[in-house]
C-alpha cells in the first residue's frame, strides 16, 4: 500500500536540490536570491513558547510560566559581567568565539 502526500502540492526540493538550483541560475547570470532556513531547535523552540502561551491563555492569568522566560538572574549576571570588563579578556573572547563555532557547526 502506498500513501500519497496530505495535500495536492508537490514536496519541497531538499536542501542539496535548492543549493544546485541557486548555483545554475548564478552560472546563468542570475541574481542571487535570499533566502532564509530556520533551524529544527529554532522550531522546536517555538514551538514550546507557543504551547507555554497557550498553557497561559488556558489558565487566564495571561502570563508565561517562570520556567518558561529566559532566567533573569543568568541575564543579570551577564550584564554586570559585561560592565566589569569580563568579556574583553582575551582568553573569554577565544571561549567566546570558540563555542558560537560549535554552535554553527550543528
Amino acid at each position: 500500500m502506498e500513501i500519497g502526500p496530505l495535500s495536492n502540492k508537490p514536496p519541497l526540493p531538499s536542501p542539496a536540490d535548492r543549493s544546485q538550483d541557486r548555483q545554475e541560475a548564478v552560472e546563468k547570470g542570475a541574481p542571487p536570491q535570499d533566502s532564509v532556513e530556520i533551524s529544527r531547535d529554532a522550531r522546536c523552540r517555538l514551538a514550546e513558547l507557543a504551547d507555554a502561551a497557550l498553557r497561559a491563555e488556558k489558565t487566564g492569568d495571561g502570563a508565561v510560566d517562570r520556567a518558561d522566560r529566559p532566567r533573569e538572574d543568568k541575564i543579570e549576571q551577564a550584564r554586570q559581567r559585561a560592565r566589569e570588563g569580563f568579556y574583553d579578556r582575551p582568553d573569554i573572547r577565544d571561549l567566546i568565539a570558540d563555542r558560537l563555532i560549535e554552535d554553527l557547526n550543528l
